[in-house]
């Protein structure tokens, strides 16, 4: 695949899967030994799809606004917006009602027309903030 179609292929698995709720996509889009490197360690394949779950129940209106893509060889990179209402528990707080934004940037590495490997990096402070966590 050339940097067009991975940019394709990674603006496809934001808008659908996040945006229109097409969980499936995952296992199209998404190599079965995916590893997602995150600030707090490594998350495999099944622990990705479950913390997804959990966004998504928290907050059920999410919407993620790609802000940047640009790609280079196997590598694409994205800058994004994450919005929502948080309308159930997320790490510990109970629903709020608040709506929330949050940034985060994320580097993906594609092999073959599938995404093997993150990178993620997202303001979790900020939002919890948001909710009302003070420290």
């Amino acid at each position: 695949m050339d940097t067009n179609e991975n940019k394709k292929l990674i603006r496809r698995y934001i808008e659908e899967r996040w945006n229109e709720r097409k969980l499936r996509l995952i296992d199209e889009l998404v190599a079965p030994n995916f590893l997602l490197h995150t600030p707090t360690g490594d998350i495999d394949l099944p622990t990705f799809k479950e913390a997804i779950g959990g966004y998504l129940q928290s907050f059920p209106d999410s919407h993620v606004k790609l802000e940047d893509v640009l790609a280079d060889g196997d590598k694409v990179a994205i800058r994004y917006t994450f919005s929502g209402t948080h309308s159930a528990d997320f790490m510990g707080v109970m629903a709020t009602g608040r709506r929330t934004l949050c940034s985060g940037m994320a580097f993906y590495r594609i092999v073959d027309g599938r995404i093997v490997e993150g990178w993620f990096v997202e303001d979790t402070l900020g939002l919890l903030q948001q909710l009302g966590m003070d420290h």
